[in-house]
């Protein structure tokens, strides 16, 4: 038997019984430190781009969340269709970020549980101390994307796999799963960390059941592997600009970033380049003196993820990016917990310091992080969709349009000039071009009004009318009597450049925000001849 399963002992308890008011006490201050970490950060700046995407499909219904998510997104509609169900009290900014919040939440109470039925509370509570200030945790909790929901998910399968490798009853295979079935469906790069739950599972059932274990889990590889194709499929024919390969600084900064974070907080590249070193040797120390549980889940949850996501990288198309690894980083948190749980169980009662200078090492270590987690959490986020907002409702004092070609800007715009609800994004696209791809403008040619009108995807006009002038969307030119008074056009950093944005008329006033441009266009000589 694996020594976190014989039942032995937790450390903390060998000399003496702990109160139970104390275990409380500890678990509750250690939730509340996570939940003041997560919850610091939100408010400070506006949705950013990408969590865009979540909060105007939330205003769908879950029918048209599905059209939405297929069209405009590259992901697949699990984790929006939640979202959907979370944001029936309330679309608010606040509200609808407390979903990653509750998700981060999620991760760090269920590897708690999985680590006490283990190795016991002193250890669990290590573990949940270890994710509580955990860089990377922390950053997804604050953003209104699936990663906190993809890392809960992945402990949760952890967990499941192994009550299945302990007990490989039916109700346990089909638990396990669903579990991975609604995993794949979370993100176009779920398959990583379906496959390392996966790993794990086998790993197991290989060590308790030998090469037959392996051979009777073909019904749980098949039916994951049906649940994960049609998200494979969908994601290989989408292209994605902001991916690349494993360089050297690339895997410093993911591995870091596990405990420092990826905010906007300047880290030397020096501390990250020890810290990602830290981790590396740690993993190879876990390796070599850690109980069968704690190298199995290193393997499978922290190798295996960074290699097959670089061999994928390398070798069919570049997928590297921090956030496909991310949900490792709860594993490194109860992987140290577990190797320090089967280290000291092999020498209790050899030395009484060491657990002590432990201890003490954890708490300085815990510290900064802590104090790195909330440098970061008080910084501007990645852009100023509420900012340029603001800045249009006050200096819009004659109602002129507001030009945003790009779809997302256009919801990001419109959520902050009319309100969180501010309309169906379906209905509101441009009918000849409704985005910049060519693809999609040929497959909405061949589509037909007919399939187009059953899909929903029939605009009903490009125009929105809010309190602070009317905003129009799309790539086609405005119509002359829109433009003949001037207006005003939003868009990315590309409107920097010289002759970019107003068209044939006249830029008049630049204002930049981060990652936002704002252009005031005065009327071209001809359209305000013809205006009078």
């Amino acid at each position: 038997m694996d020594l976190l399963t014989s039942h032995l002992p937790d450390p903390a308890l060998s000399k003496k019984t702990i109160p139970g008011w104390m275990w409380g006490l500890a678990a509750l201050l250690i939730t509340s430190l996570a939940l003041v970490l997560r919850y610091r950060a939100l408010g400070v700046d506006g949705l950013w781009q990408d969590e865009v995407f979540g909060a105007s499909f939330a205003n769908l219904n879950p029918l048209e969340v599905i059209v939405a998510v297929l069209r405009f997104d590259i992901h697949p509609p699990f984790y929006y269709l939640q979202l959907k169900l979370w944001s029936l009290p309330s679309v608010t900014d606040g509200w609808l970020l407390a979903n990653s919040v509750a998700w981060s939440m999620g991760a760090l109470l269920a590897a708690a549980y999985g680590v006490y039925r283990l190795a016991g509370p002193a250890t669990a509570l290590l573990a949940a101390t270890l994710l509580a200030v955990s860089g990377s945790e922390i950053y997804y909790a604050t953003e209104l994307r699936m990663y906190a929901m993809i890392s809960c998910l992945t402990v949760i399968g952890w967990i499941r796999a192994e009550r299945w490798i302990d007990s490989p009853e039916l109700r346990n295979a089909v638990w396990l799963v669903v579990v991975l079935g609604v995993l794949a469906g979370t993100h176009s790069s779920a398959f990583v960390p379906v496959s390392s739950v996966l790993l794990y599972a086998l790993l197991g059932r290989w060590s308790h059941f030998g090469f037959k274990g392996l051979i009777r889990s073909w019904d749980v590889i098949l039916s994951v592997g049906i649940l994960l194709a049609p998200w494979l499929a969908n994601a290989s024919m989408r292209s994605v600009s902001h991916t690349g390969i494993p360089t050297f600084g690339a895997v410093v900064k993911t591995l870091s970033g596990w405990i420092l974070g990826y905010g906007t907080l300047e880290i030397p590249g020096t501390i990250r380049l020890v810290m990602a070193l830290a981790i590396m040797g740690f993993v190879a120390l876990a390796l070599m003196f850690g109980n069968r549980t704690t190298r199995h889940t290193l393997l499978s949850f922290v190798v295996w993820p960074v290699l097959i996501l670089a061999i994928v990288s390398l070798v069919v198309r570049p997928v590297w990016i921090d956030r496909a690894v991310a949900f490792c980083a709860p594993f490194l948190a109860l992987s140290a917990a577990l190797l320090w749980h089967s280290l000291y169980s092999r020498n209790q009662g050899t030395s009484r310091q060491h657990p002590m200078i432990l201890i003490g090492f954890i708490g300085i270590f815990c510290a900064a992080l802590v104090a790195v987690a909330w440098g970061q959490a008080g910084l501007p986020r990645k852009m100023q969709y509420r900012e340029a907002a603001l800045f249009i409702a006050q200096a819009n004092t004659e109602r002129l349009p507001i030009y945003v070609p790009v779809n997302v800007a256009f919801w990001g715009m419109a959520r902050y000039l009319q309100g969180p609800s501010w309309g169906n994004l379906l209905e509101i696209q441009d009918p000849v071009r409704a985005d910049g791809s060519e693809t999609w403008t040929r497959i909405y040619a061949r589509l037909g009004t007919t399939w187009l009108t059953r899909l929903g995807l029939v605009p009903k006009t490009r125009e929105l009318v809010t309190q602070n002038g009317a905003m129009w969307i799309g790539f086609s030119p405005l119509p002359s009597t829109v433009t003949s008074a001037g207006f005003w056009e939003v868009g990315n950093n590309d409107l920097l450049k010289d002759g970019a944005g107003c068209a044939s008329a006249t830029r008049e006033e630049l204002r930049q925000f981060r990652g936002v441009v704002v252009l005031r266009c005065s009327a071209t000589h001809s359209e305000a001849s013809r205006s009078h």
